[in-house]
């Protein structure tokens, strides 16, 4: 259904990639892989810095964590 549909254009993958790549780069998190579907996207990040309630930020805890995903 059309409504569904998060990305129609080339130009909603390109501003949504474009936002992913600021968030990205602001904390330090690395986008290992990305999928974008006409109705949803997949996303492989590996962690860099956690913004914490009060504003400030840490490094995420070493090691690989893994967490379920959802469609957006």
């Amino acid at each position: 259904m059309k409504e569904d549909l998060i990305f129609e254009e080339d130009w909603d993958r390109n501003r949504f990639q474009d936002c992913l790549g600021s968030i990205v780069e602001e904390n330090g998190t690395r986008c290992l892989a990305r999928a974008l579907v006409p109705n949803h996207a997949h996303l492989l990040l590996k962690i860099g810095r956690v913004l914490q309630a009060d504003g400030t930020s840490k490094r995420s805890p070493p090691g690989d964590q893994i967490f379920p995903t959802t469609a957006i």
